[in-house]
């Protein structure tokens, strides 16, 4: 009975115990990757376990990777922690049944980069009960390739810690043996949303004569069924305690990363609007410049063009002037030709009269009509050959005017394409500066909406006593801790952490006036308050 009595005395305070855990299972930044995550426990023959957790962290943050916070689930001793970055410091923080380990580095884990952790330590988490022997191991969840492996003492053998329970938890595991020793093994994918992963193996040493292959399986009285179902009961509220703890480390986590990002969001959207006012005044230049070169570029086209014309008028000219010189030199020769004609005529007309009494004379005048023939011929032969040059010439001429109607028509033709290009240009420049206006007064929209909610949004990510101690910080512009405790009636210590997280966090900050210690709101959120 008074063993019985000490049991149940026993449970009862591992239960009080369980119920006041106030720290987190895991702190991390939400930067980190973890790709691998290994878990070896290897039991001696004196209850104790050895321990080594092989975490491989990837940054697929921008910020760097200056601090991580592991938070064990259990009391630990003898902690050691190692690193492929080179560390600054390490620590562990025992708190109720858990323990916080703080690991700083040296250089930063940058953004793209990967890194190590192994973290090892000892520690007493084997319940023995007459040869029977319970081990309960918790770590925390992250999204990850996990693996976890018990490596149980010499001689031990896997069994029932009561009738109806099941030797190891949970059921998707494997056993190996190297002949000497059982390894209880466990590969799956990791995910932060279990919260926990908690595995819990049932064994007994057995005598040097037995074959370590066999499970025992033994029965048990009443008290020793309730015994094992107050323990899986205490470990379901371990959890849902780690759980809540988790919860609560996490949101304090989130405000810290909200207030961050305000602030980084305000930067960009101040750093945009800067660089949309320099890209459109260098797109301006830009098109005042362009406009100018294609006006001059025009500008000498013409003079070029003009230049040209002007050349094949002076030519033309002078064709005209030459074809009314082969024309005036026609003209005379026609005159010629009729004063010929008349002179013949008249010759003829003469010697007709003459005929009958002077027959001397036939003969010159036949002779001088012959010369007068052969003259009209030669001169009939010229004639046709300068009709021949007028009509070449006038063909020239005809085919020169044609051909320079056609290249004006064509030069004119791509000037207008040239003009067409560069208004439809001009067009885009001007439809690209309106959009851009039109972007710059979003953004100042944009900002003025952020500058006139940003108190609200700020204040929303407070709890009501981190307002509370804000407000009164900003009415009484400097207050110390003790006047905050009389006025709002908080106790000291929760006074005291709040202040610690909000200075932690850049809200408030200390300064000494005289010999005392006051606190006002900092300089950065001085505008916002």
């Amino acid at each position: 009975m008074v063993s019985r009595f000490k049991k149940f005395e026993k449970f009862k305070i591992l239960f009080s115990l369980l119920l006041l855990l106030s720290l987190g299972i895991f702190n991390s930044a939400s930067a980190i990757k973890f790709e691998n995550y290994v878990v070896v426990c290897d039991i001696d023959s004196n209850n104790k376990i050895n321990t080594t957790i092989n975490l491989e962290i990837y940054n697929n943050n921008t910020e760097e990777i200056k601090e991580i916070t592991y938070i064990i689930p259990h009391k630990i001793n003898n902690l050691n922690v190692k690193s492929s970055s080179e560390l600054d410091t390490y620590s562990s923080i025992l708190s109720g049944s858990s323990t916080e380990v703080i690991i700083k580095f040296k250089n930063p884990i940058k953004k793209g980069e990967k890194g190590n952790l192994i973290i090892s330590f000892t520690g007493d988490l084997v319940w023995d009960k007459e040869n029977k022997k319970l081990l309960s191991f918790s770590v925390p969840a992250v999204d990850s390739d996990f693996t976890m492996i018990i490596k149980l003492p010499m001689g031990a053998s896997v069994v029932s810690p009561a009738e109806g329970l099941l030797s190891i938890t949970p059921q998707d595991y494997t056993i190996d043996t190297d002949g000497k020793r059982i390894f209880v093994k466990w590969n799956k994918q990791l995910r932060s949303s279990d919260k926990f992963f908690t595995s819990t193996v049932s064994y007994a040493i057995l005598a040097p004569n037995t074959n370590n292959s066999n499970i025992v399986e033994t029965q048990n009285g009443r008290l020793d069924t309730i015994y094992y179902m107050l323990c899986g009961v205490l470990i379901l509220i371990t959890l849902g305690s780690f759980y809540g703890i988790y919860y609560e480390k996490n949101k304090n986590r989130r405000k810290n990363n909200t207030i961050k990002e305000i602030l980084k969001e305000k930067e960009k959207l101040l750093d945009e609007i800067n660089i949309i006012k320099e890209k459109y005044n260098d797109e301006q230049i830009k098109s005042n410049n362009k406009l100018k070169e294609l006006e001059k570029d025009l500008e000498n086209k013409l003079n070029i063009a003009t230049h040209e014309l002007n050349l094949k008028d002076e030519s033309i000219s002078e064709l005209n002037k030459e074809l009314n010189n082969l024309k005036n030199e026609n003209n005379k020769l026609n005159v010629l030709i009729s004063e010929l004609k008349t002179s013949l005529e008249k010759s003829n007309n003469d010697l007709k009269n003459k005929l009958k009494n002077k027959d001397a004379y036939i003969e010159k005048i036949e002779t001088t009509n012959k010369t007068l023939n052969s003259k009209i011929s030669e001169l009939t032969l010229k004639i046709e050959e300068l009709n021949k040059a007028i009509n070449a010439m006038e063909q020239e001429q005809e085919q020169k005017l044609q051909k320079k109607q056609e290249q004006e028509l064509q030069k004119e033709q791509e000037y207008k394409q040239q003009i067409d290009g560069l208004n439809k240009e001009l067009l885009k420049y001007r439809s690209e500066l309106r959009k851009k206006e039109k972007e710059i007064i979003e953004f100042k929209n944009l900002l003025d909406n952020y500058e006139k909610t940003k108190e609200q949004m700020f204040m929303n990510i407070l709890t009501e006593d981190e307002k509370m101690i804000i407000n009164l910080i900003k009415s009484k512009e400097e207050i110390t801790q003790k006047e905050i405790v009389e006025i709002t009636g908080l106790t000291k210590p929760k006074v005291s952490r709040i202040v610690s997280d909000l200075v932690e966090r850049g809200i408030i900050r200390k300064v000494k006036i005289g010999r005392i210690n006051k606190l006002i709101i900092s300089d950065e959120l001085n505008g916002w308050l």
